[in-house]
C-alpha cells in the first residue's frame, strides 16, 4: 500500500516536469505553474513525510514502544520543515523559515538518535 502511494505520487510530480526550454535561466521553470523543479521534489518529499508520519503514528498506537513515537515526532518535524520551506517560496515576504528550518534540522536529529538510543 505504502509502495503503491510512492509510485502514485512520483507519478504524479513526473507530470508536471515538463522544462520551459525558453527561459533557462540557472533555474529551470516548470510549465504551467511556475514552480522550479527542486520546489517540487521538496513538496513530494513532505507528502512522503507525512505519509510516513501517519504510518508511523498508526504503528505508536498498536505498539506503545517509545521509540515509535520519536520516530513519528522527527517524520513530523520533517514533514513541518518541508512545508515551511515551500511556504517560503510561494510567501517570501517573512526572512524567518530558513532559521527555523535549521533548527527542526537539529530536532530532527535528536529525535532520530533518541529513537535510536532508547532501549
Amino acid at each position: 500500500m505504502l509502495l503503491a502511494g510512492i509510485i502514485i505520487s512520483l507519478v504524479l510530480a513526473g507530470s508536471f516536469t515538463l522544462l520551459d526550454k525558453n527561459n533557462l535561466t540557472g533555474e529551470d521553470a516548470i510549465i504551467g505553474f511556475g514552480i522550479t523543479l527542486d520546489i517540487l521534489i521538496t513538496i513530494a518529499t513532505s507528502i512522503l513525510a507525512v505519509i510516513l508520519f501517519v504510518i508511523s503514528a498508526i504503528a505508536y498506537k498498536k505498539d506503545k514502544r517509545k521509540r515509535l513515537l520519536f520516530v513519528t515526532g522527527a517524520f513530523f518535524l520533517f514533514a513541518v520543515k518541508g512545508f515551511l520551506i515551500v511556504a517560503d517560496e510561494f510567501f517570501p515576504q517573512t526572512g524567518w523559515p530558513e532559521p527555523v528550518a535549521h533548527f527542526l534540522d537539529f530536532g530532527i536529529l535528536i529525535l532520530f538518535f533518541s529513537g535510536l538510543a532508547k532501549k
